[in-house]
């Protein structure tokens, strides 16, 4: 298995990405990723995106249901309202987090054995 083929999901990965970078003590703590991002992703691939006000530029909710469990009631995971400014501050930040795997990937691979 390589990276590749390897079928980890994203919050597995960032779970073995945060235990690297925290253990190693030339990387600053601030250098792991904010699991947080898992749920706006999931949220962005599995949500539900609603408009209150049809044919109108009103912004959107955005909701993630839980899975139904033997035919129960969901639950919300996740709610929030998409706009501009939202979109804008998760492209960002979403940013900065790659951001910090890119860095510790130099500094990683700067460290000589």
């Amino acid at each position: 298995m390589n990276q590749f083929t390897n079928y980890d999901s994203l919050d597995k990965l960032i779970v073995k990405y945060n235990k690297i970078a925290s253990g190693l003590s030339k990387l600053p703590n601030d250098l792991t990723v904010n699991s947080k991002l898992v749920d706006l992703r999931d949220a962005l691939a599995h949500g539900r995106a609603f408009m209150s006000i049809p044919k109108t530029i009103s912004p959107l909710l955005l909701l993630k249901f839980s899975d139904p469990k033997k035919g129960k009631t969901t639950k919300v995971e996740f709610i929030d309202v998409m706009t501009t400014n939202w979109l804008d501050e998760k492209i960002k930040w979403t940013i900065k987090e790659k951001g910090k795997v890119i860095k510790a990937s130099r500094l990683i691979s700067s460290v000589k054995p």
